[in-house]
């Protein structure tokens, strides 16, 4: 893999790993598309690494021609990582997750073990995330947050305990 070619992946992950940083507290329709885009030439760049390892040039090893393939799947599993870790709050175990969907409004509420909770609320192209501590009882979830929550549209059917 040549430096220019490294260059440029090293940059896409940074882009990538910048807008998933960004979107931690709230979200933005265009940011997926760019996020989308970034996917798909990483996944060009894999083609064409793969292409690469079989044509094998007079004087090349398969040793040589391996490392920029593990280079690519090594930033697409960082890619992964770390959006795992940004979506579950630094890796917390989801213990309720509630959607709601309609053609102008979408609301997502993870509830994590710990009793913490993170609301994300869409209307058009951007949405908020919320968070703070849930109070979980036999029947109700009260949310405690600084911030002033949205009205919350979906029904809570609690799992039994």
């Amino acid at each position: 893999m040549s430096k220019k070619s490294l260059l440029v992946l090293s940059l896409l992950f940074f882009a990538y790993i910048g807008i998933l940083f960004s979107e931690r507290n709230g979200v933005n329709l265009n940011w997926g598309l760019v996020k989308i885009a970034l996917n798909f030439t990483f996944l060009v760049a894999m083609i064409y690494y793969l292409y690469g390892f079989f044509k094998l040039s007079p004087g090349q090893t398969y040793t040589r021609k391996f490392v920029p393939i593990l280079f690519i799947v090594a930033l697409i599993a960082g890619t992964q990582f770390v959006a795992y870790f940004i979506k579950t709050d630094g890796g917390k175990t989801i213990f309720i997750r509630k959607e709601y969907q309609s053609p102008k409004q979408k609301q997502l509420l993870l509830i994590f073990r710990d009793s913490s909770f993170k609301l994300l609320n869409i209307e058009g192209r951007t949405g908020t995330y919320y968070r703070g501590q849930a109070l979980l009882t036999s029947k109700t979830i009260l949310l405690k947050s600084s911030q002033t929550l949205p009205q919350l549209l979906f029904d809570l059917n609690l799992p039994n305990p």
